[in-house]
Order: structure tokens, then C-alpha cells, then sequence
């Protein structure tokens, strides 16, 4: 059977190669016998070479050609990055690696390359061969200064376009961490109240709980607590959470049962047992399709589709758990290790996955689950049942007394408004002739970075408000004042003044400075990136 073979077809800039075969250093000789041996079988090499295309060709490619297209451009700039340079640099690395994600235990580290069927040899070889591609990035990058690059210094020393502006700011936000439509005098001065108040309706609730009001709902409607848009179902994660009162009146619950209100740390808390979760270790490997928490329903609808999809490809098909996960799961690092979990516990993917895991048989694939960010398949190859682990799950209304609970109940839907309210006032009242810019955006404005000095931004950084501020302030006048709505909140404007430099009058000044100052790693990364999305790649195989 002829051997398989890659052409990539490779333009940037002028440059062309062309690659045939797996080396790309001359046609390549045809390789003889199989692939490997399982259990004495042979494998053909052209059903070996098919499937790691399939599996891995198109991001193996770009990958390649990417580093061969630098490579050759080095080669033309006469650039050149010494053996005993790149081994250094992977020393380096490797050691840093290890003592910060391996607490300096280099036997946990090759313990985590060999989950992925990764040797070091394997590891180190292609770690230099990136670190030979970024080398010689960050050499060509600081000899033949990329036009990109001398933009971006222009543009961080004298603004985007070449305009830089002093500018006064004053911030009346729409985040309720930030604002001071409530303060912290307010909440003290009604605090005991407020507690009386809270233990009474907390009192209500439990009498409309026992007379049959649906949980679920009354924790929607008035909880405090994050988990009040799932009504309130805290799972078994609660131990430790919200106090020693809190998980004591959870160890007197049977299931079913529901608490006396429980005063915590945070407020008042009417606690429900909803079942148990057992304690186990599983191992086994799964496929993720995510999808974004706040996506509409097509999007979970779409979603689900793929999921059963390949659903029907593991149990109709029969085609290889991990092999499948390569191929489709959404979960990068899991997708590498051909879906293999690890060991985990009881609530990695979630409460509602718990009761399929506790009743799954060994090396069955189970439906697709539907998580708080996706869909999952799972099949378990070990499972240990831990009953010294095992915990009642819980659900809770919490009615908040701590301050930034009752903050947020108090502004809540109404702060946006409220603060469009009082940045319109306070814009009137600077636009009077005798206005004191500084002294009222120290009083009144709720940026603490600029507040403290009046309000000043000087330069003003383009980017840092938001799109909205910089397209207000390129349509200002020096000396005009504007009311602009961004994500933060509203933000009260004075173009001070703009000045435009030319670029072609410093453009030389800045090369040189650039030739004299390697590029940092990220802007290497983000060159190489670019190089990469460049390429008019054709793969044939």
C-alpha cells in the first residue's frame, strides 16, 4: 500500500515552501512495515499515518509550518540562535516549571507527563523546538522591527493615532461594590433594626414553608445568596461555609426535615435536607460540550444535539471512548489525555451528576448529563464507595443582615437609574462658571484611582475607560464637558487639552529604541500568532 504523504503549501510575504513529507527536508523515503505491534498484530502504517491526520493533521500542520516559515525568514535576516542559547532556555524553563507546579518534585512532574503517554525525552524535544520558533521571533522581531511592534510603541508613547489628552474624570458607578448610594454610616445607623426586621420575616417565611409554599420559589424570590437563581440548592457543598451554626443545625436534619431559622455569620438562614451524598473516589474518562452559562436556548438546544451525537457514535458505532474525546471534547487539556479524568470525587461535575455516578455501571457510557456550563458523557472505570465521607445535600434561603448583602438588596435594579440621577446633577452643577472640577470629583467620585487626585488623568491612557470614553473624548473640544455611559457606570468628562505628534518625525528615534530592547515573551507569542493566521496553508494528504 503507498505511504501516505503531507503537502503544505506555504505563502508569506513572498516566501513559498513546499514540504513533502513528514521531515520537509527532501522527499522523503518510503517507509517499510507496520506501524506498531498490538499483541503481536501488526498495524499498517498508511491505517496508523490516516487516523493521527485525522486526529491531529490540520493543528500538527499550521503548528509546523508556522516554525518552518520563521525558521527560513531568520535564515534570510541572518539571524541565527545558538544550540547551547535554546538548551539554556529549556533548562530554565523545565526547572521553573517544576517548582511552581510541582512544588519543585520532579517525580510529580513526570508523573503528570506520563498520564498523557508523554515521555521527557518527548517533552524536552518538543519544548525546544517552540523555544527555538520564539527565539528566533524575538530576534527577528528586534532586528527587522516589525511595523506592528514600532505602531504600538508610538501609540503607548503619544496615544492611539499619535493623540494624547489630559483629561478630568468623575465616576458615579453602576457597580454596587463600588458605589456610595449606601454606605457603611447608613448601614450602622439601621443595623439593629435591620437584624430585628430580618429574623421577623425569616419567621414569616418558615410559617409559609411549613403551610406547603414551594421552596424552590421563596428562595428565587427573596434569598440573599448565590445560589438563590437554582432555588436556593446548595448540594453537599456547605460544610464550613456559613459558620459552626449553620452546619450544627445541618447534622440535626433527617431528609425532609426543615430548621428552625439559624442565625449565622451572614444572616438568617431557614435550612431544608434534601437527600445524601455518598462519599466515593471514581476514576474513569469524559467528553465536555460546553456551552456559555447565559446562552439562549438554541445554543443549549445545538449543544445537547452534539452531545447525543456522540452519544450514538461510542454505543452504535462501538468506536473508542478516548479516541472519540480527542476528536470532539471542548475541554483542551482533557482532550489531550483522550478524556481520562484522574482520580475525582463527588462534586467535580456538579450535584446533578452525583446520582449517575453512585449507580453507573463499570466501562457503561452514560447519557448526556447537562451541567451549569455544558454537556458531559462520562464512563467510569473505578469507583470506591466512602461512607465515613458520606453528607447529607442541602438547600437554603439566606436573608442577609452583613453589610454587602444588604447593600446589594438595598440598590439592587434601582442602581443604575439612582446613578444616572445624581451624575446628571452633579454634571449641572460643574457646568456652572464658578465650578470646582477637583474639589467635587474628590468629594463625589466613586474611581478611587483617579479620585484622590481630583479627578486627573494626565496623559489620559486610551483604553482605560472603555470604547465609550474614547469615542466621546475623540468628538470633545478642549474645555467641554460630557456625560458618558459606559459598563462601569457614568462617567462625567473635561477634555483638558490634545496634542497629535507626528510619526514620521520620531518614527527613526523610536526604531532605534526598539532595536535595543528585547520584545517581552507575550508580544513574541502574539507576533507569532499573527505569522501563523498569515499563512495560505493547503494540506493534501
Amino acid at each position: 500500500m503507498a505511504q501516505s504523504r503531507w503537502m503544505h503549501a506555504v505563502a508569506v510575504g513572498g516566501l513559498a515552501l513546499t514540504c513533502l513529507g513528514v521531515g520537509c527536508k527532501g522527499p522523503a523515503p518510503a517507509a517499510q512495515g507496520p506501524a506498531m505491534l498490538i499483541d503481536g498484530e501488526p498495524v499498517p502504517r498508511a491505517e496508523f499515518v490516516a487516523a493521527l491526520i485525522a486526529d491531529q493533521g490540520e493543528a500538527f500542520a499550521r503548528r509546523f509550518a508556522t516554525e518552518r516559515v520563521i525558521e527560513a525568514q531568520a535564515k534570510a535576516a541572518g539571524v541565527n540562535v545558538a544550540d547551547d542559547v535554546v538548551d539554556k532556555r529549556l533548562q530554565q524553563e523545565e526547572r521553573r516549571l517544576i517548582a511552581q507546579r510541582f512544588g519543585a518534585d520532579e517525580s510529580k512532574f513526570l508523573a503528570h507527563i506520563a498520564e498523557y503517554g508523554v515521555s521527557r525525552e518527548t517533552w524536552r524535544a518538543t519544548r525546544r523546538r517552540r523555544l527555538r520558533t520564539e527565539l528566533q521571533a524575538a530576534a527577528l522581531m528586534q532586528a527587522t522591527i516589525p511595523p506592528e511592534r514600532l505602531k504600538a510603541l508610538f501609540e503607548q508613547r503619544y496615544g492611539v493615532g499619535g493623540v494624547s489628552r489630559d483629561v478630568h474624570h468623575l465616576l458615579i458607578s453602576t457597580s454596587v461594590a463600588a458605589s456610595t448610594l449606601y454606605t457603611r454610616a447608613m448601614y450602622g445607623a439601621e443595623k439593629a433594626q435591620l437584624i430585628d426586621d430580618t429574623r421577623a420575616r425569616a419567621e414569616t417565611l418558615r410559617r409559609e414553608l411549613l403551610a406547603g409554599a414551594d421552596f424552590g420559589e421563596l428562595a428565587r424570590a427573596h434569598s440573599d445568596d448565590f445560589t438563590a437563581e437554582r432555588g436556593g440548592d446548595l448540594g453537599g457543598e456547605w460544610q464550613g461555609r456559613y459558620g459552626g451554626a449553620f452546619d450544627a443545625a445541618v447534622a440535626k436534619l433527617r431528609v425532609g426535615e426543615l430548621s428552625a431559622v439559624v442565625e449565622g455569620k451572614r444572616g438568617f438562614h431557614l435550612i431544608q435536607a434534601t437527600g445524601k451524598r455518598r462519599g466515593a473516589r471514581y476514576s474513569g474518562r469524559v467528553i465536555v460540550v460546553k456551552v456559555h452559562p447565559k446562552a439562549d436556548d438554541a445554543a443549549w438546544a445545538e449543544a445537547q444535539q452534539k452531545a447525543e451525537a456522540i452519544h450514538r457514535r461510542l454505543t452504535e458505532g462501538r468506536e473508542a471512548f478516548d479516541l472519540v474525546a480527542r476528536q470532539t471534547s471542548e475541554d483542551p487539556r482533557g482532550r489531550a489525555a483522550g478524556g481520562a479524568t484522574g482520580a475525582f470525587g463527588p462534586g467535580q461535575f456538579g450535584d446533578a451528576v452525583d446520582p449517575v455516578l453512585e449507580r453507573l455501571a463499570l466501562n457503561e457510557i452514560s447519557p448526556p448529563l447537562r451541567t451549569e456550563d455544558g454537556y458531559l458523557l462520562i464512563t467510569l472505570d473505578e469507583r470506591t464507595f466512602l461512607p465515613t465521607q458520606d453528607r447529607p445535600t442541602v438547600r437554603h434561603i439566606l436573608l442577609g443582615t452583613a453589610f454587602d448583602l444588604v447593600k446589594q438588596r438595598k440598590l439592587g435594579a434601582d442602581l443604575a437609574p439612582r446613578a444616572r440621577a445624581r451624575a446628571e446633577a452633579l454634571l449641572a452643577q460643574l457646568q456652572a462658571p464658578d465650578a470646582d472640577f477637583e474639589a467635587i470629583a474628590r468629594e463625589a467620585s466613586e474611581d478611587p484611582l483617579s479620585r484622590q487626585k481630583g479627578g486627573a488623568l494626565a496623559p489620559f491612557v486610551a483604553g482605560a475607560l472603555g470604547p465609550e470614553v474614547d469615542a466621546a473624548l475623540a468628538a470633545m473640544k478642549p474645555g467641554e464637558l460630557r456625560l458618558v455611559e459606559s459598563k462601569r457606570g457614568f462617567h462625567i468628562l473635561r477634555l483638558d487639552t490634545a496634542r497629535k505628534a507626528d510619526f514620521a518625525a520620531v518614527e527613526a528615534e523610536l526604531a532605534q529604541e526598539l532595536r535595543q530592547r528585547a520584545p517581552k515573551d507575550d508580544e513574541v507569542k502574539a507576533w507569532i500568532k499573527a505569522q501563523s493566521e498569515k499563512l495560505k496553508l493547503e494540506l493534501k494528504l
